[in-house]
């Protein structure tokens, strides 16, 4: 993404270091906020994260990115999976599933479509470009769908 290496290098600790320090952040100050928003918060919040390199490879734009995105993953699977085990607290373990294997998949296809779309485009950045705008499009869509979509438990045999 980034034209010099040791810029694009130098996200990573950030990433690991948001990531580690945000989730007891969240865990001390909003324990008792409701999963849902903290959900749709670290979505929206990722969303932002991941377009800012569609719009700037500068480096205070993939810091930035780092720490939003790196802070904030680890947030919004804690909060799904606490608010998967509520939904479905008789036997939570189908959903926990479905939700892995869910995310496995994501994490399958976001390089391949990078890759496909990398090679139709006249740009060498323009794959990893257009899937950060599209990723951000999709977090903040989800993101809206968690604040507004009404709580309801899940009645399992």
């Amino acid at each position: 993404m980034a034209q010099n290496p040791l810029v694009f290098g130098l996200t990573w600790p950030l990433f690991g270091l948001a990531a580690s320090v945000s989730v007891a952040i969240v865990a001390l100050l909003l324990s008792g906020a409701s999963r849902r928003r903290v959900w749709a918060i670290a979505q929206a919040t990722m969303a932002v994260g991941t377009a800012l390199p569609a719009l700037s490879q500068s480096l205070w734009s993939l810091t930035l990115s780092a720490l939003l995105v790196g802070g904030t993953f680890m947030i919004a699977t804690m909060a799904g999976l606490q608010m998967a085990r509520e939904l479905a607290s008789s036997n939570p373990t189908p959903l926990l599933a479905r939700m892995t294997a869910a995310f496995a998949s994501g994490q399958i296809a976001g390089p391949v479509l990078v890759r496909l779309l990398g090679t139709h485009a006249a740009s060498g950045n323009a794959g990893i470009t257009l899937a950060s705008a599209i990723a951000g499009l999709l977090l903040a869509a989800s993101a809206v769908w968690l604040w507004r979509a009404p709580v309801r438990t899940l009645h399992q045999p």
